[in-house]
Parts: C-alpha cells; structure tokens; sequence
C-alpha cells in the first residue's frame, strides 16, 4: 500500500470552503479584526482569577 493511493482528490466543495476560510482570515487581519480577537480572548478564555496578575518583583523572588 502506498501513500498515493489514500490520498483523495479536494472535492469543489472543500475547495470553496477553504478559499471562503482564507478570505475569512484575511479580512479579519486588521485593526478591527485583532480588536474583536482580543476581546473573544478575554471572554473565552481562563478566568483572571484563575491566573492572579502578578508582578515582576514577585516573580523574582519565587
């Protein structure tokens, strides 16, 4: 068995799909893009009391 012969073909429809993946990706690499990307950060991800802020100074002495 090679390689070759697992491989499939793209269909059209994965190849729209990407093509609509990239242009998604494309227009969301500006100002508003990575403003909308942070606060989804924010809102999706780990609570801040989960991971307290703490400063360098702390940190140095651990």
């Amino acid at each position: 068995m090679s390689n070759e012969s697992n491989l499939k073909e793209p269909t059209r429809e994965s190849v729209i799909h990407k093509e609509k993946m990239k242009r998604q990706v494309v227009d969301n690499i500006s100002a508003k893009g990575l403003v909308n990307g942070v606060m989804m950060s924010e809102i999706l991800g780990a609570p801040r009391a989960k991971k307290p802020y703490r400063s360098i100074l702390q940190d140095r002495i651990r």
